[in-house]
């Protein structure tokens, strides 16, 4: 599967699919860094193939459209979605993070980029398809 990657220069998101090696081929764990001005989180969040290739054609639907949103949500409740504005630009919001060692460590941002941002990531994934 394609990487997913949006480089502005105060933000940057990459969402790296990675089927898991496991009793099932159904799990998915997708790798993803961001960094949104000095805060960045580097996790994994935990789906499905199906749910992550309904988050693609969301996203493409999105990006064509110009409207509606896209949603990738973990089973670990982590999220990441993107949001068509009116004004020709794509909102991304996430809560990324663990808990580790009874300690919780989250990221939630909001970001506006102009759709051309995502031009090269999604020209990726439509020639993926």
């Amino acid at each position: 599967m394609k990487t997913i990657e949006i480089i502005t220069p105060s933000f940057k998101l990459e969402l790296c699919p990675q089927v898991y090696e496991g009793p099932s081929p159904y799990n998915m764990i997708v790798k993803v860094n961001v960094v949104s001005n000095s805060f960045s989180v580097t996790t994994e969040i935990d789906t499905g193939t199906l749910q992550f290739d309904e988050f693609v054609q969301q996203l493409i639907r999105m990006y064509n459209d110009l409207s509606g949103t896209a949603e990738l949500i973990g089973n670990d409740h982590q999220s990441i979605v993107f949001e068509a504005t009116r004004t020709g630009h794509i909102t991304i919001k996430g809560c990324l993070g663990r808990v580790l060692r009874e300690e919780d460590y989250k990221l939630n941002f909001s970001v506006e980029v102009d759709q051309t941002d995502l031009s090269r990531s999604m020209n990726n994934l439509e020639k993926g398809l």
